[in-house]
């Protein structure tokens, strides 16, 4: 369960709790840290790039703390903190835990941000290595 810490992503933790209850199952938690992206084309790079360790010190205990208050005890497996592009590892995640469902929102971009730069959603329905339950 890919969680970005919206409203949109907490009502899809609570389809994903309440399935996961009814069926026995277990939540992994996931945030993906986002990477900055410098267009070679546009000839930008920065002159160093940044360190994210206490970005990634604040976003385990967000993590964490919305865990506990978001899903009843005993359906939280654990939380997992990723570096990288979101539908990229939300996959890559998918794939190593051997998920049987993904569970996302489907708030994003629209119109010329959309046709730019996609759906994460999307993305992710298209390269998940299970099914994808879409929450709107």
């Amino acid at each position: 369960m890919p969680v970005d810490f919206s409203k949109f992503s907490e009502k899809a933790v609570r389809y994903a709790a309440g399935l996961a209850e009814k069926f026995g199952g277990k939540v992994v938690l996931l945030h993906v840290q986002s990477v900055p992206y410098y267009p070679p084309e546009l000839g930008l790079m920065p002159a160093t790039f940044p360190t994210f360790e206490p970005q990634t010190k604040a976003l385990r205990q967000k993590l964490d703390t919305e865990a506990r208050r978001l899903l009843p005890p005993g359906v939280l497996d654990r939380t997992e903190l990723r570096t990288g592009t979101a539908f990229d590892e939300i996959c890559n995640a998918a794939r190593k835990l051997r998920a049987d469902l993904i569970v996302i929102p489907t708030h994003g971009y629209t119109g010329l941000k959309h046709v730019l730069l996609g759906s994460t959603a999307e993305r992710v329905v298209r390269h998940a290595p299970c099914p994808v339950l879409t929450v709107r």
